[in-house]
């Protein structure tokens, strides 16, 4: 597990972000930073809460187009915020629902691979 985090991390680091930024998606989140309702947010919490994939979208997403959204978290950013980027990357695969269930698949290895 503690392989794949890293994994992630350097693909986070050095992979097509903002190619992914670019692209449309099956499912997007619905409130974004810089809109007035982001805005109006006075906790990180609700930031982490608005940001959560409903789950029976999640359970329908196919690994590459989740992989996509993940890397089109608003706060995927806030990683560089810890102590190291391993921390970092720690933390934001635990508060969003995205990353937990990319993590879990089976075949998510394989797509990070091909997607690099």
């Amino acid at each position: 597990m503690k392989k794949f985090i890293l994994l992630l991390g350097i693909f986070l680091i050095t992979s097509k972000i903002n190619t992914v930024w670019a692209q449309e998606l099956e499912w997007d989140f619905p409130i974004k930073p810089g809109s007035e309702k982001w805005k109006s947010f006075k906790t990180s919490k609700e930031k982490v809460n608005v940001c959560e994939i409903p789950i029976e979208v999640l359970k329908k997403l196919k690994t590459s187009e989740l992989l996509k959204i993940c890397l089109k978290h608003p706060l995927l950013l806030d990683y560089t915020a810890a102590n190291s980027p391993y921390e970092g990357i720690k933390t934001i695969t635990q508060i969003f629902n995205g990353f937990h269930e990319f993590i879990n698949r089976k075949d998510a290895p394989e797509i990070l691979k091909n997607f690099i």
